[in-house]
């Protein structure tokens, strides 16, 4: 994520719950891969586990990305004064 996107994560973070909750759910999940990744060798049914979380926290950061584009078109575009 680039410096830009984290400003304005952090920026419309406190005003959008859907984001809020992606963004909770996306670090909690990188912990939990992190945790699995710690060990030198784990069972099939853990490496499975592993790769359903990554997916999981990919497409969390899809809809993050997807959200953080959304409003940067949305500043992006000329305000129009009220006539």
């Amino acid at each position: 994520m680039e410096n830009a996107d984290k400003e304005l994560l952090e920026r419309i973070l406190p005003e959008n719950p859907r984001l809020h909750a992606l963004y909770k759910a996306h670090l909690k999940l990188g912990q939990k891969i992190d945790h699995l990744e710690n060990y030198e060798a784990y069972s099939p049914s853990t490496a499975l586990q592993l790769k359903e979380l990554k997916k999981e926290k990919l497409n969390g950061m899809d809809e993050i990305m997807t959200i953080l584009a959304y409003h940067k078109a949305e500043e992006s575009m000329p305000k129009v004064a009220n006539a």
